[in-house]
């Protein structure tokens, strides 16, 4: 009778009939007998832990690296989808920065990756991206993966570092915990939780990952006091400036329960979760504490939170987040002379790798032991590092004297922002000017290595000056009189 009441109720309310027989009913805490005999009434198929919902896998225990074999799939068919082979270093990590790491978006959303799925699905990056196959070796990776994962402002690819971005993500969950609105989970979890420390009734291998990124969490709020139930008297940022562990942290380390909220402090004393006994150094701290106990006026309403990383609607921005977790406060030069100048998305990358030193000169395959020996086969003289090819060889040292650095110091490829620029050179777009040249360098050392052309500076300032036409286009309108100024530098008497 019941099923048929729940089934009659279901249909006209939602517009849906429910269909049993592709139906899957999962028992929790459900004895045998009762079990076997709702599976006879409602004439569908047992499940059993781990399921599938909406895309997310659902367990009653910690999740294992099988659960997560449908999203490392799914990585492989987009990757299979690509007509990889086509596409240069650039146009992947486009792709891999777009669409590659947007499939694990949705999960890391909710639950957090273990480390084991977040190194497969990294090895299949790296491997797009050095390769274009779902495998490489090492040789074949031109840079370390933790150079690529740092953003472009200090010398990276700006590829998303999965577990950090994974820990912004979830801290999503730990704010609308805090701001419930109308979500009906956040409701229900305060009911059985103590926001201040997220004990509780909840449990689970992903609760406890929660728990795991309170402190982050309060490192980016602040919180203005209600009724101080919420808040850790400790941890959270609720007096003026920072902490109070991180003003009196002497006074902490004599406290036996330092997760205690305001309110059990202010209601209980400052003395009740204290040792005995105090130095001398605790005792001053001791009285500058309670005068801020003394401060406090406990309110009805609850503790209200808050965020510089907060957006529209009170959402978090955990793109900002991100930037700031990811950011190590240094900045290279790279960025400015690579990324932000005007040369075409393949050359910008080649510029990268250049300023790396880590192009696929002789030097650096003789290293990976792929040739034999790293003799430059334009002039046969001296090893081809970066240096060499761009710079010292016999035709690039004409190249580069020709267009008027015959008596300027040239510094080595690794700090190319510092190649000191001749006076008949425009200084706007300079970098985008030196990145043409040094691509121009390259491609004619290939025409001699793989074409077998001979080493030739006239070809050499032909290709240089068809090339600058081209990159016209990708100039503003007022400042492309600064091609024809190197146009003219490319001609030869």
């Amino acid at each position: 009778m019941l099923h048929e009441e729940v089934n009659e109720d279901f249909a006209p309310v939602t517009g849906l009939k429910i269909n049993f027989s592709k139906s899957t009913l999962v028992p929790m805490h459900v004895p045998k007998n009762r079990l076997q005999r709702v599976v006879r009434i409602l004439q569908c198929q047992k499940g059993s832990f781990p399921q599938v919902y909406l895309g997310l896998p659902l367990s009653n225990v910690k999740l294992n690296l099988a659960a997560f074999t449908p999203l490392i799939s799914k990585v492989d068919r987009r990757l299979a989808g690509w007509q990889s082979a086509l596409l240069n270093h650039q146009g992947r990590l486009v792709l891999i920065n777009s669409a590659l790491d947007g499939l694990a978006t949705y999960m890391m959303q909710a639950v957090a990756l273990p480390p084991g799925v977040i190194a497969a699905i990294d090895k299949k990056r790296r491997a797009f991206l050095w390769a274009g196959t779902d495998k490489t070796s090492g040789s074949k990776c031109l840079v370390r993966w933790e150079v690529a994962q740092k953003p472009k402002v200090e010398g990276g690819l700006g590829v998303r570092d999965l577990a950090t971005q994974n820990a912004c993500l979830l801290l999503k969950l730990l704010h609308r915990l805090h701001h419930p609105e109308e979500s009906a989970w956040a409701a229900w979890a305060r009911q059985h939780t103590d926001l201040s420390t997220l004990e509780g009734a909840n449990d689970g291998n992903h609760w406890d990952g929660l728990k795991s990124l309170l402190p982050a969490y309060r490192c980016i709020t602040k919180v203005v006091i209600g009724d101080g139930a919420s808040t850790t008297f400790w941890w959270d940022s609720w007096t003026e400036g920072t902490t109070l562990a991180l003003k009196f942290p002497c006074l902490l380390s004599h406290c036996t329960q330092p997760n205690v909220s305001v309110r059990e402090v202010c209601i209980r004393g400052l003395a009740t979760i204290l040792v005995p006994r105090l130095s001398p150094q605790a005792c001053s701290e001791k009285a500058e504490v309670e005068a801020i106990i003394a401060s406090i006026n406990l309110q009805q309403q609850p503790d209200e939170r808050s965020s510089k990383f907060t957006c529209t609607a009170n959402r978090l921005d955990t793109g900002s987040i991100y930037r700031v977790s990811t950011h190590s406060g240094q900045v290279s030069m790279i960025d400015n002379f690579v990324w932000k100048s005007r040369a075409p998305p393949r050359v910008r990358f080649f510029g990268w790798l250049l300023l790396h030193e880590r192009i696929q000169c002789r030097a650096n395959l003789h290293n990976k032991h792929v040739l034999d020996d790293d003799i430059c086969e334009l002039c046969g003289q001296s090893a081809e590092t970066c240096d060499h090819l761009i710079f010292q060889c016999t035709v690039a040292r004409s190249f580069w004297n020709h267009l008027g650095w015959r008596d300027l110091p040239i510094p080595p490829v690794n700090r190319l922002w510092e190649l000191p620029r001749p006076a008949e050179v425009p200084s706007k777009l300079f970098s985008t000017m030196i990145l043409l040249c040094c691509w121009q360098v390259w491609n004619h050392r290939h025409d001699v290595v793989f074409r077998q052309q001979q080493p030739c500076l006239r070809r050499l300032l032909a290709t240089a000056k068809e090339a600058c036409r081209l990159w016209s286009c990708r100039l503003k309108v007022e400042d492309r009189w600064i091609v024809d100024k190197w146009c003219v530098m490319f001609v030869m008497n």
